[in-house]
């Protein structure tokens, strides 16, 4: 395990195209972006979506959000006091480590880098419970056994994960076993398990009956993902009546636009169309699969399929931050993982995209296959 105070604080998040592009000198629209994971086949229903709503400039927002709470409760099958709306699921993030304030924290890794961050800030001591690559970064008995011995006051568990990709199906075999009183689940990749098996089990409910008698469950959810719209800054949380009141009085007022809730409510209405873009993605990232083990850098059995993105781990003696760089001066942007609390060395992650897109990366790759930096 690791322990820390911010040991993992220098990474910088996917995404971070214009200030990539600064510091090169070139237009954003330069760069091929693989470091995100939003779902681009969502991306022109979020455009004509958006491009609907009026944004209301001259108003202040309404802070109870109460039309969007009460959408989104019906969507997670909970009453509308048990929902806290954020200023995306990074916001929620710190602010429930601040409300909970745990004197400890088990992030079960790989873990997303704001959690580390929030733990820093507030000064929060962490362990990072590292899952194997060779597991697909799931549980098995002996990560069971080991973790039930944990004496922290909060686990955090990211189900899909990401950058691992997995939506561990052993979960509740964990939530029997595991002592710790307080459990955050972020499900910022729930939708994209539709039409799986596994999408019940990444529901509220369901978990507190799988936890252990007195535990407290919160659950973290984002709509910037499958909806692609990181800058509308949207998420919510779930929780119990009395912890979802004590996050929001720990609240600014005005957290969300009347545009971000607007069309949170418009997404959830026409959740099925976003529903009907998985197979396209689907179909892609099969794709992308088949051509990125063509390159001979990545370890076949390290090709891991995430909800929108592949985790793809180098041959031995390739490094990751060598990659990203290459790939740039070929105005290509991906993600080293080699920062991501739990990850081990040597991990890339990228997007899933349209053919075009992909074909250009995969010829990139080609080259650095050839010769390798």
């Amino acid at each position: 395990m690791n322990h820390g105070r911010g040991v993992y604080a220098t990474e910088i998040h996917g995404g971070n195209v214009r200030a990539v592009a600064r510091s090169l000198g070139i237009a954003p629209a330069e760069l091929l972006d693989f470091s995100t994971n939003c779902n681009v086949f969502a991306y022109e229903l979020t455009r004509e979506l958006a491009a609907s709503v009026e944004y209301n400039f001259a108003a202040y927002p309404e802070t109870e959000c109460a039309a969007l709470r009460a959408r989104i409760a019906e969507h997670e099958g909970v009453p509308e006091n048990q929902i806290v709306l954020g200023n995306g699921s990074a916001d929620l993030i710190f602010l429930a480590l601040r409300v909970l304030n745990p004197r400890s924290v088990l992030l079960v890794g790989p873990s997303f880098t704001e959690y580390a961050l929030g733990c820093a800030a507030l000064d929060i001591p962490y362990t990072v419970f590292p899952l194997p690559a060779e597991t697909g970064f799931c549980f098995d008995i002996e990560h069971i056994n080991a973790i039930w011995k944990s004496d922290a006051e909060l686990a955090v568990f990211c189900s899909p994960n990401n950058p691992g990709g997995a939506a561990d199906p052993n979960i509740k075999a964990v939530l029997e076993r595991l002592p710790c009183p307080r459990l955050l689940f972020d499900h910022t990749y729930k939708e994209f398990l539709w039409g799986d098996s596994l999408y019940e089990s990444h529901n509220w409910n369901e978990l507190m009956n799988w936890a252990r008698p007195g535990a407290s469950v919160v659950t973290l959810n984002s709509f910037t993902k499958f909806f692609h719209c990181p800058g509308v800054r949207l998420g919510y949380a779930v929780c119990n009546r009395a912890l979802a009141g004590r996050m929001r009085k720990a609240q600014p007022p005005w957290m969300i636009t009347d545009f971000a809730q607007t069309l949170g409510e418009r997404f959830l209405e026409r959740i099925e169309e976003y529903r009907d873009t998985l197979p396209a993605l689907q179909k892609e990232r099969a794709s992308l699969t088949r051509n990125l083990g063509m390159t001979g850098l990545f370890v076949p059995d390290y090709i891991l399929e995430g909800p929108s993105f592949l985790c793809l781990g180098l041959q031995p003696g390739m490094d990751a931050n060598a990659i990203r760089d290459a790939l740039l001066r070929q105005r290509i942007l991906i993600r080293s993982c080699d920062a991501i609390p739990g990850m081990p060395p040597g991990f890339i992650r990228v997007q899933v995209r349209p053919r075009p897109d992909a074909e250009r990366l995969y010829e990139a790759l080609e080259r650095l296959g050839q010769s390798p930096p």
